[in-house]
């Protein structure tokens, strides 16, 4: 069913999405080390079975297999942590909005740094407005949208490739939408402590689940695009569709037995 091309076009995907994520944690990991905040835990592709996990430094590090998020957890961040002096919650609020920005800026600098300057600004600007659109129409934009990526990663270098999802991935980490970056930075500066928890608490609801519609209306997209490479026609919505709750249902689920079993395991360790 799948032919070597597709193989490889799905491989180079998967490079270049990891490489992205990895930009952007060592972006924000730069920032944590410059204001001398200490890192409690690095997930790395933290979505799927976790392959390894060790410590390093005081600083546990897990593994997983699906490469579409890397986390930092910076001590202070819980609401049970913010007393810790040297901890997030403690720090300004320039301070905590910058770590939010330092890791968009990362992979916007080195976008910038691979695509030119000159082609770099134009993409910017119009992933802004395409990662919005094609939120809102999965089927129709946001496909057109993944498919010609995927004609970039096969007829493109590896490296344009990576700087141009570097800029794709900045422009919707500055975009207006709930729990991106620069929301979060918002609210960093425009609330400190306890209020900053309220604030939290009165949006944090809808910012959820905009946030889990955003990220399925592309997973959508996704799912259509890949169809349509491998069967060279548009594909069924039916099959998408179970395919995309299928997906996401096993992620769901996989997540929280995990997360139920490094609880346990951290509740016997201590």
């Amino acid at each position: 069913m799948y032919s070597e091309a597709d193989l490889e076009l799905f491989a180079r995907f998967v490079i270049v999405l990891a490489c992205v994520q990895l930009i952007y944690s060592a972006g924000l990991l730069t920032a944590c080390w410059i204001q001398r905040m200490p890192v409690t835990r690095i997930e790395v592709f933290n979505f799927g079975p976790r392959i390894a996990r060790w410590s390093f430094g005081g600083i546990e590090i897990v593994v997983g297999t699906i490469p579409l998020n890397v986390s930092v957890t910076i001590e202070g961040m819980s609401p049970d942590e913010a007393h810790l002096l040297h901890g997030f919650s403690q720090r300004s609020r320039l301070g905590r909005a910058s770590i939010w920005i330092s890791s968009v800026l990362a992979i916007l600098v080195v976008g910038m740094m691979i695509c030119g300057i000159p082609v770099g600004v134009p993409r910017f600007w119009s992933s802004m407005g395409q990662v919005l659109s094609g939120a809102c129409a999965p089927l129709s934009l946001g496909k057109g949208c993944v498919l010609r990526y995927f004609n970039l990663l096969e007829r493109g270098s590896l490296m344009a490739s990576i700087g141009a999802l570097c800029i794709t991935y900045a422009a919707l980490c500055l975009s207006p939408l709930p729990m991106q970056n620069l929301f979060r930075a918002v609210i960093e500066l425009l609330s400190t402590g306890k209020k900053n928890e309220r604030l939290m608490g009165w949006v944090g609801v809808w910012s959820v689940l905009i946030t889990i519609l955003f990220w399925e209306a592309w997973f959508v997209a996704l799912t259509a695009a890949s169809l349509e490479r491998v069967l060279g026609n548009k594909p069924n919505v039916w099959l998408v569709s179970a395919i995309v709750v299928g997906v996401s249902a096993l992620a769901m689920f996989g997540q929280k037995g995990r997360e139920k079993a490094e609880s346990g395991t951290g509740q016997s360790s201590g």
